[in-house]
C-alpha cells in the first residue's frame, strides 16, 4: 500500500469522495479493504442518521423483533429487557453519529414517503436506564418531533411491551440527546396538550445546562403555551452563542419576555432571527396583538452582528422597531411576509426605516391579502421609492404589497439603475387598482432602457403600460449586451391601437433583452400580456428578429 495512504488526512479526503460519488456500497467495501480505513469509512457512514433504527438493528438478532401496525407501517421494539452486553455494538457505532432527525420526514426522505422504520416508546424507555448519558456522544445536529408524529395515526396499535400510560408521548425521552457538542437544534410540536407542555417546559430548561454551546435553535409548535413561552425565554437568556434563531408559533403570538429580547439583542453572534407567527396559506388566521419592541430602540448597540432578519407574521407594525433597533453593520437580508392588509402609513413607515439600513443586499416585503375594498388610502399619503435609493448595496429588491410605490416613471428607472448598481433582481408588484383608483404607474416602453444598460441585472418584474406609439419613432437598439433572462409581463397593461402593434412591441424588447424569455405568466393574467409572451417566446419570431438585425 503506498505511504500516502497511511496520512490520516488523506484518507477522509478518499472517503470524502467516495460517500459523495460513489455507489451506497462502495463505503462499507472500502472500510473492509484495510484496517486503517475502518474508522473513517464507518464515521462518513454514521454521521447522519434519520432515526435510531439502524442504530438498534446492530445489537443482537434475539434483542429486537420488527412488527408492524394496523395499517402496516413497520416499527421495532425489544423482545426482552437488554443485557450489559448488548450494548456493545451499539456504543461501537453511537459515537460516529453526528446528526439526528427524529421526525416523520427527514430532508433525504420526500414529502409523502414515510421513514422505513420507527421505533417503539419501548425502546426509548430501555435507553432511559441506561448510562451514560448522552446516548449518542459526538452528536452536532438534532431534530425531534413532539411526538413522533407516525404513531399519532396508529395510536391504537401497541407492541407487546407498550407501556399503555406514555400513550404516543416520546417527549420525555428528548433529553436522552442533549450533550456538550450539540450546536444545532430544532424541536417540532404538533400535538397540544398538558403533557407535552410540560416535558417542552422541563427540556428547554435543561439547555443551558447540558448544551451550554448551542448555536442554532428552531422552534415550531402549532400551540406553545404560556408556561412554554416562559421556559424558552428562561433558555434564551442563559445561553451566549446563538447565532441563528428561529421561532414558528402558530396559533398563539411570539411571547418572549423583555429580558430575552434584551439579552439576545446585546451578543455579538446572532447573526440570523425567524420569526413566524401565522400559518403562511391561512392568512385570515387571528391572534391576539404581538407585544412590540419599543424597548430595543433605547439599546445603543442592539444586533450588532445581525445578517439576517425573516418575519412572517400578521402584521409588521409591531415589528418596525425591531427593525429600526437593529444597529447591525452588516444587516444584508430582510424578508417580511405579512398576512393582514397594512395601512399606507405604516408602509411608508416601513420605507423610512428600511431606507436607513445602507448594508442591505435583499429587501423582500409580501402581503398575503390584499386591502379590503371598502379601504382606500388617504389621497394625500404618497409612498416613494426614491428614499430607498440611499441603499446602494442592494442586489435583490422585491415589493409586494397592497400600497405600491407613487413615483415610479421613466426618470425613476434611470435613477434607479444609477443608485442600485448591482442589483440583479426587480420585482416590483402591483396590486389591482381598487375602484375608485386609477393605476398607479406611469412606467412606459422607454423606461426599459436604463433598465436594460444595467450590467447585472437579470431578472425584471415593473408595472408598465406598453404602447407601440411610445417607440414607433424610436430606432431599435442593436448589440445590446443586456444581462436580463428574464421577463415578466404579467404587470403590463399593454395597448394595441392598431394591427401589427404588438409585433413592434415584441420586437423592440428583444432588441433590448436579447437573452430574454418571458417568464410564465399566471393563468388570469390579462389576454394581451399573455400574447405578447407567447409571441416573444416563439422561435419562429425570434429568429426573424434577429435575422432581420
Amino acid at each position: 500500500m503506498h505511504f500516502a495512504l497511511r496520512v490520516l488526512d488523506i484518507v477522509i479526503v478518499v472517503v470524502g469522495y467516495i460517500d459523495d460519488s460513489g455507489l451506497p456500497s462502495d463505503l462499507p467495501a472500502f472500510a473492509r479493504t484495510c484496517k486503517l480505513f475502518i474508522d473513517p469509512a464507518l464515521d462518513a457512514l454514521w454521521r447522519i442518521q434519520n432515526d435510531l433504527a439502524p442504530l438498534i438493528m446492530t445489537m443482537p438478532s434475539n434483542l429486537w423483533s420488527e412488527e408492524k401496525t394496523v395499517t402496516g407501517r413497520p416499527y421495532l421494539c425489544f423482545q426482552r429487557a437488554p443485557r450489559p452486553t448488548d450494548w456493545a455494538r451499539f456504543e461501537f457505532y453511537a459515537h460516529r453519529i453526528r446528526e439526528l432527525g427524529v421526525s416523520e420526514y427527514p430532508p433525504s426522505v420526500p414529502d409523502g414517503q414515510f421513514q422505513k422504520l420507527l421505533v417503539a416508546p419501548s425502546v426509548f424507555q430501555s435507553l432511559a436506564t441506561r448510562r451514560p448519558f448522552p446516548i449518542l456522544p459526538q452528536l452536532n445536529d438534532l431534530e425531534w418531533s413532539w411526538p413522533l408524529p407516525g404513531w399519532q395515526h396508529d395510536r391504537g396499535d401497541r407492541d407487546r411491551n407498550w407501556d399503555p400510560a406514555m400513550e404516543i408521548d416520546y417527549c420525555p425521552y428528548a433529553p436522552l440527546f442533549l450533550g456538550p457538542r450539540l450546536v444545532r437544534l430544532s424541536i417540532r410540536g404538533r400535538v397540544p396538550g398538558t403533557s407535552v407542555a410540560d416535558c417542552l417546559v422541563s427540556f428547554l430548561r435543561r439547555l443551558p445546562k447540558h448544551c451550554p454551546f448551542l448555536r442554532e435553535l428552531s422552534f415550531h409548535h402549532d400551540r406553545a403555551p404560556s408556561s412554554v413561552n416562559a421556559a424558552l425565554s428562561e433558555a434564551l437568556r442563559a445561553l451566549n452563542h446563538i447565532t441563528t434563531l428561529a421561532i414558528h408559533i402558530t396559533t398563539r403570538p411570539i411571547s418572549l419576555d423583555t429580558a430575552a429580547w434584551t439579552h439576545l439583542a446585546s451578543l455579538r453572534t446572532v447573526k440570523s432571527i425567524r420569526l413566524a407567527n401565522f400559518v403562511l396559506y391561512n392568512p385570515s388566521l387571528r391572534s391576539k396583538p404581538e407585544a412590540g419592541f419599543n424597548f430595543l430602540i433605547e439599546s445603543p448597540n442592539a444586533f450588532p452582528v445581525l445578517q439576517e432578519l425573516d418575519l412572517r407574521v400578521l402584521s409588521y407594525d409591531p415589528y418596525l422597531s425591531l427593525v429600526r433597533a437593529c444597529s447591525s453593520p452588516v444587516l444584508s437580508q430582510i424578508n417580511i411576509v405579512v398576512g393582514r392588509p397594512s395601512s399606507p402609513i405604516s408602509t411608508r413607515q416601513l420605507v423610512s426605516v428600511l431606507s436607513d439600513k445602507t448594508s442591505l443586499t435583499l429587501i423582500n416585503i409580501t402581503h398575503m391579502n390584499r386591502i379590503p375594498s371598502d379601504t382606500l388610502p388617504p389621497r394625500d399619503l404618497s409612498i416613494s421609492l426614491r428614499p430607498l435609493f440611499k441603499l446602494q448595496n442592494l442586489i435583490s429588491f422585491s415589493w409586494n404589497t397592497p400600497f405600491p410605490f407613487d413615483d415610479l416613471s421613466d426618470s425613476t428607472m434611470s435613477n434607479l439603475v444609477a443608485s442600485w448598481p448591482s442589483l440583479r433582481c426587480l420585482h416590483l408588484i402591483r396590486p389591482p387598482p381598487l375602484p375608485g383608483q386609477s393605476e398607479s404607474t406611469s412606467i412606459t416602453l422607454r423606461g426599459l432602457l436604463p433598465l436594460a444598460s444595467h450590467p447585472f441585472l437579470s431578472e425584471i418584474c415593473v408595472p408598465l403600460i406598453a404602447r407601440a406609439s411610445d417607440i414607433v419613432s424610436m430606432p431599435l437598439p442593436e448589440n445590446s449586451s443586456s444581462a436580463v433572462m428574464e421577463l415578466r409581463l404579467d404587470q403590463w397593461i399593454v395597448v394595441d391601437d392598431a394591427d401589427g402593434d404588438l409585433e413592434v412591441i415584441a420586437r423592440y424588447l428583444l432588441s433590448l433583452f436579447p437573452r430574454c424569455r418571458c417568464g410564465q405568466n399566471p393563468l388570469d393574467a390579462p389576454r394581451k400580456p399573455r400574447e405578447l409572451q407567447v409571441l416573444m417566446n416563439s422561435d419562429e419570431f425570434r429568429q426573424s428578429v434577429f435575422n432581420v438585425a
